[in-house]
């Protein structure tokens, strides 16, 4: 078992990833004993003291003891579970919903993008006119649903405008599509929007030639891409649906 680990931490994407466990572990101890802001604690420990049960006893332990103390993670993940719980649930009584989960798998957030490509603009974008501030129209939010943007996160017709003067700028530019910055991201890769189309393309290749894993030489979050070239203006495939 020691001979397991020892070898496990000599990957690094594995040592990287019980890092960050362990991290989060020490994290959430530390937010367990502290106590929450305008609550006595004493209080609560002398409420458990007078009615002591199974629930509470039983919810206490889930939390780590943290619910007795009303600390910071009182809840611990308690309420992540149960919300994501009732949303799977909701998905099959609702298809609208499954249909809905589905759609932004498949679509990138604006906002994601807009860091993505580190486009400050769009990011600070303020409607100036009458009609920038009313909501997309139909034409723009199929257009932005093609090019691969989810426009349920464009608020304005004015954003939505300017997005898609953005995505012709960086097609003719030779830039990388929304759904190259989706599929790399997704995948640890670091501000796939700075790439250029033939080096995302490039990479898509070769994790799609390796069985649609990324290559064991390669590590998403330091790889930087090379000039690659290809005809990218005749490769349709991540600009179009």
């Amino acid at each position: 078992m020691l001979e397991t680990f020892r070898r496990a931490f000599q990957i690094k994407d594995i040592r990287k990833k019980l890092g960050y466990t362990f991290l989060m572990l020490i994290v959430i101890r530390l937010g367990s004993e502290l106590p929450t802001p305008g609550v006595d604690p004493t209080y609560i420990q002398n409420f458990f003291a007078e009615n002591t049960g199974e629930a509470f006893n039983l919810f206490n332990a889930f939390t780590g003891g943290s619910f007795e103390n009303m600390s910071v993670f009182a809840l611990s993940i308690t309420p992540y579970i149960t919300s994501s719980i009732i949303m799977q649930l909701l998905t099959i009584a609702i298809p609208q919903l499954e249909e809905m989960r589905k759609r932004k798998r498949r679509l990138v957030d604006p906002l994601q993008y807009e860091m993505s490509i580190q486009a400050e603009d769009l990011a600070d974008y303020v409607p100036a006119f009458g009609w920038e501030v009313l909501p997309p129209t139909a034409e723009q939010q199929e257009a932005l649903s093609r090019a691969g943007i989810l426009p349920d996160g464009v608020e304005s017709a004015g954003k939505a405008r300017l997005l898609l003067d953005r995505l012709a700028k960086r097609r003719e530019e030779g830039l990388t599509t929304p759904k190259q910055i989706r599929f790399l991201e997704q995948r640890g890769f670091r501000s796939v929007g700075t790439w250029s189309f033939a080096s995302a393309k490039h990479m898509i290749d070769r994790i799609a030639g390796n069985g649609w894993k990324t290559p064991r030489s390669i590590v998403p979050a330091e790889y930087k891409p090379g000039e690659e070239r290809a005809d990218w203006r005749k490769d349709s495939t991540f600009w179009m649906p």
